[in-house]
């Protein structure tokens, strides 16, 4: 099995379409596929302030943009020691006309609801659908690995 390279070559920019962060990057992580170039790192973004993240200086990503892989916690609350993410509708992501996965927008605030104070923080969130595997490939952990950027 090759391993995972941690540098992509000289000049690598990471800018996939939505449907290639879910065919791509997000399926073959659930399935435990390796990627040679996969520059995303695994981060519980959900019990962290987004200052608390590990925002260093890829060098790949745009500026201002960090992606990440992550499980979603099975509440609806997003709570931090600092504050909350705030959740949008479910945006669907096609590919060849099926629907691959959803797109959620989060936004960061500090305090606690429904008082706090909005920041320029936001995570667009992607989820695999679960209907686009046999039923005994994934279990629920595995079905809720998200990728999130900033």
């Amino acid at each position: 099995m090759p391993s995972t390279c941690p540098c992509p070559p000289p000049g690598f920019r990471f800018q996939p379409s939505d449907a290639e962060i879910i065919g791509f990057y997000l399926i073959n992580k659930i399935l435990g596929r390796p990627n040679a170039f996969d520059v995303i790192s695994t981060v519980d973004v959900y019990s962290n302030s987004p200052d608390q993240l590990p925002l260093g200086n890829a060098g790949h990503f745009e500026e201002n943009e960090w992606y990440f892989y992550t499980t979603r916690p099975n509440s609806s609350h997003f709570l931090t020691k600092d504050g909350y993410f705030a959740t949008s509708m479910d945006e669907q992501i096609f590919h060849n006309n099926q629907v691959v996965g959803f797109k959620q927008i989060l936004r960061f605030y500090l305090g606690r609801p429904p008082t706090g104070m909005k920041t320029n923080w936001v995570v667009h969130e992607f989820r695999v659908n679960p209907n686009i595997f046999p039923a005994g490939k994934l279990d629920n952990v595995l079905q809720v690995k998200v990728i999130t950027y900033f």
